[in-house]
């Protein structure tokens, strides 16, 4: 009975763990008739089938590069919700952070001249 009761919490477990695997595969798409819209979210009908079709080559074990990659292809890189953090994107993540660290060097200097004062 111990047994049982044990391969059912690992058993809900990996399923948890699946679903949340899964969601964060279909939420690196968007829609392709709303394009402001995630792939989950959307109720469109092509948004719906390419749920399905995504859902089986997830559970076929298919790589989430090979799959954009695939899908940017037919559909074009509007496709993807986010821009790569690789390549020519990855200016588009460090921007971001190098105006934040920029912009608070600044503040950090002028603040230590003022006191100086």
């Amino acid at each position: 009975m111990c047994i049982k009761k044990f391969c059912l919490i690992i058993l809900s477990f990996s399923l948890i763990v699946m679903a949340d695997d899964y969601l964060d595969y279909v939420n690196s798409f968007s829609c392709i008739a709303c394009k402001n819209q995630s792939l989950v979210n959307s109720q469109e009908q092509s948004a719906v089938n390419l749920r399905s079709i995504l859902k089986d080559k997830f559970h076929d074990g298919a790589n989430l590069k090979s799959v954009k990659l695939s899908l940017e292809k037919k559909y074009g890189p509007s496709i993807n919700s986010a821009p790569d953090k690789y390549g020519k994107f990855i200016f588009l993540w460090l921007f971001p952070a190098a105006i934040y660290t920029l912009l608070l060097s600044i503040f950090f200097l002028f603040k230590k001249k003022a006191e100086v004062t």
